[in-house]
């Protein structure tokens, strides 16, 4: 076997072992450390691993500098196995109630987090350049946040006919004057709180407003580990005589992998929100986006449009994906649909559509 093809191999297979096995930070110098060693063993003369081969190494296995995303210990990785079978348990249990009670009565319940001004991660600057700024609204919107509760079904229905929201006030409640005057839609219910997170007692008036009077015969909830839900005790007090309702928890640490909001819907729902957002912040409106008012007619009018019929596959999409039900499902992501594709005459069309959120 040629002597640098046995090295290149032998690189890889370490490289391999300790990022994908072990999960180990690897840099170019554990390359050339590792490559030096092998040739001991193969014994080509003058061979210095220099960063030219080891920038030809990384072309061949296709590895390149990443951003960390997250960090796990030796114990989790450990446990991945046990995770990954409660994974499949879970899924396979809300399978068989789907077998057993169709669509229809299946929700997935799940909170977000939403910042008063959603800012974009990214954007497009000068090469080279070591320090990039852009303009914001409003420094404290980016820092504090409100909270979404939303449920979707693989059933006809699909969405809840109202959205939950728990904004952050100063003193955890509306004010007359603000409860009088503030914008108000048929599509959503309003809380406060002074954190912006939804409680326990929020949790149960989103039960007993939102979620049981819409649930017909029986209901079957699909939600996280988030402890407030182990208190079910309290939940049934405020269960109508006429349904029948069960809970059943997604494990810890899968959530993810098999929650359809987490899979697919709210990534989908955060996306339109920050491409609004950006629109506004670039085409300068008069409309302060982390208004109280302007944060309520927006989810109002998101929400609205995410029911759209052309969107209709979307939720069955995240269902799909997140294991429960088969046939994949072709959808159309809200964002690009509305915002990727528009002409200048729409931009201007768009904007004066944005104004109308200020009033």
């Amino acid at each position: 076997m040629d002597k640098l093809k046995a090295l290149r191999l032998e690189t890889g297979k370490q490289f391999f072992l300790a990022k994908k096995k072990k999960k180990h930070v690897v840099k170019d110098l554990d390359l050339r450390r590792w490559a030096l060693t092998a040739n001991q063993a193969v014994g080509l003369e003058g061979f210095k691993a220099s960063p030219d081969w080891v920038e030809k190494l990384k072309r061949y296995y296709s590895i390149c500098d990443r951003k960390i995303t997250k960090f796990v210990t030796e114990k989790s990785i450990k446990k991945l196995p046990k995770v990954r079978q409660s994974a499949a348990d879970c899924v396979a249990l809300v399978r068989l109630r789907i077998a057993d009670y169709g669509l229809d009565c299946l929700w997935n319940a799940d909170q977000s987090g939403f910042e008063y001004e959603m800012k974009p991660g990214r954007t497009l600057d000068i090469c080279g350049v070591k320090h990039v700024e852009a303009i914001t609204q409003s420094e404290n919107s980016m820092t504090h946040s409100y909270t979404v509760m939303m449920t979707v079904s693989p059933g006809t229905r699909k969405f809840l006919p109202k959205l939950f929201l728990t904004l952050q006030e100063p003193k955890g409640v509306f004010g007359p004057i603000v409860t009088r005057t503030m914008f108000k839609a048929e599509n959503w219910y309003v809380t406060a709180l002074t954190s912006g997170k939804m409680a326990k007692k929020l949790y149960l008036e989103w039960c007993a407003e939102v979620f049981f009077p819409h649930m017909v015969d029986r209901c079957i909830q699909l939600a996280d580990s988030w402890t407030t839900f182990n208190d079910q005790d309290s939940v049934m007090e405020l269960k109508p005589d006429n349904v029948e309702y069960e809970m059943h928890r997604i494990p810890l640490k899968v959530i993810g992998g098999i929650q359809p909001l987490h899979v697919l819907f709210f990534r989908m729902y955060k996306g339109f929100f920050k491409k609004i957002s950006k629109f506004v912040i670039l085409h300068n409106p008069p409309i302060q986006m982390h208004h109280r008012d302007v944060i309520l007619r927006l989810h109002s009018l998101i929400y609205q449009q995410f029911q759209s019929p052309r969107f209709e596959n979307l939720v069955p999409a995240a269902w799909y994906e997140s294991g429960y039900t088969d046939g994949w499902i072709r959808y159309v992501n809200p964002a690009e649909f509305r915002f990727d594709k528009l002409l200048p005459r729409q931009v201007i069309a768009s904007t004066k559509t944005v104004n109308t959120l200020s009033y």
